[in-house]
């Protein structure tokens, strides 16, 4: 099983779009060691269960395009954790 996720920084008002097969351990590494130089205030906004890697892959890859055009909310006061199962 394999989740894609998006992850938001307050500090740099940034998300960020990934898929993972652990979500609490891709979490905990986010906030221990950062991305991208930001570390510490990252928290999931959006979690999605896929059954396999590619899956996950082509769905990262339509989140990031629609977040990059401003079709997904994630805003900070709409920003809770949903999951929706396969």
């Amino acid at each position: 099983m394999y989740y894609v996720f998006t992850i938001y920084s307050a500090i740099k008002d940034r998300y960020f779009v990934g898929y993972t097969d652990d979500l609490e351990t891709m979490l905990q590494t986010q906030n221990q060691k950062g991305f991208g130089g930001m570390k510490g205030d990252w928290r999931l906004v959006y979690d999605e269960q896929l059954p396999n890697k590619t899956e996950a892959f082509k769905r990262s890859k339509e989140l990031r395009y629609n977040l990059q055009r401003k079709a997904v909310d994630f805003s900070a006061q709409n920003a809770e954790r949903t999951v929706h199962p396969v």
